[in-house]
C-alpha cells in the first residue's frame, strides 16, 4: 500500500515516515498542496493524510484532493 502525506512542516513529514513505514510498503511526502493532482492522477495512491491548517490556504489543499476518496475507494485521513 501507498500513502501520500501532505504537510507544510518538514519534521512532521518525516516523523510521519517513520512512525508509519511499518504500515505502509512506499510512503511518498510533499510539502506543498499544489503538488497533490500530479501525484493522484496515475491513480497509485491508496490512502492521503492531508494537513489542514497550511501556511498557504487550507482550501486549495482541500480542493486538490477532492474526488479522492469517492474516485479511488480509498480512506482520506486529516489531521
Amino acid at each position: 500500500m501507498k500513502i501520500l502525506i501532505i504537510d507544510d512542516n518538514p519534521a512532521v513529514r518525516a516523523t510521519l515516515k517513520l512512525v508509519l513505514a511499518d504500515e505502509f510498503d512506499q510512503i511518498a511526502a510533499v510539502g506543498d498542496p499544489r503538488l497533490i493532482p500530479a501525484i493522484l492522477a496515475p491513480g497509485n495512491i491508496d490512502a492521503v493524510l492531508l494537513d489542514m491548517n497550511f501556511a498557504i490556504q487550507s482550501s486549495m489543499a482541500a480542493t486538490a484532493c477532492s474526488g479522492f476518496p469517492a474516485s479511488r475507494k480509498a480512506p482520506m485521513l486529516r489531521r
